[in-house]
């Protein structure tokens, strides 16, 4: 996946599948990146150096 992907039609796929959707740069997140409860996260840039191995990339 990359930038060019529309998050409306990802979020729809997610959400109709039981996930639930957050993005950083939105107003009103629902979630924070350091959140505990977030077991799949997708990124579009190299792995941080701080990664959380209960999660998915």
């Amino acid at each position: 996946m990359n930038r060019e992907v529309p998050k409306d039609m990802l979020a729809i796929i997610i959400r109709n599948c039981g996930g639930m959707v957050s993005w950083d740069s939105c107003p009103g997140i629902a979630y924070h990146e350091d959140d505990k409860r977030i077991t799949h996260q997708i990124i579009d840039r190299p792995l941080a150096a701080n990664v959380n191995i209960n999660r998915v990339y």
